[in-house]
């Protein structure tokens, strides 16, 4: 019984793990949240050729809404951080 209760634990936890991971958020590149149609019209501009103006999206972590910080995240989708949280994510993201 005890296995059993251990299996479902884990399947239960990388389930929700998993789903966390996908969520994500727009953020300027200063790790502020902005509305996720900044991000949106970024995609377009790039996917055109052009530069675009410093939105990305920040997959997982935490954040409070438009205008708060986010962390813990990663900009990549399906990676969670730990440790340095957002800001070693910010500075690599932009290059220096």
């Amino acid at each position: 019984m005890k296995k059993s209760a251990l299996i479902t634990f884990g399947l239960i936890m990388s389930t929700l793990i998993l789903c966390s991971c996908e969520d994500r958020c727009c953020v300027d590149a200063q790790g502020n949240v902005v509305e996720d149609e900044k991000c949106k019209k970024e995609e377009k501009t790039r996917a055109a050729g052009g530069h675009g103006g410093g939105f990305y999206w920040y997959y997982g972590g935490t954040h409070g809404g438009v205008g708060s910080r986010a962390s813990g995240g990663s900009f990549t989708p399906g990676v969670l951080r730990g440790g340095f949280g957002s800001l070693g994510a910010f500075h690599g993201a932009k290059g220096g």
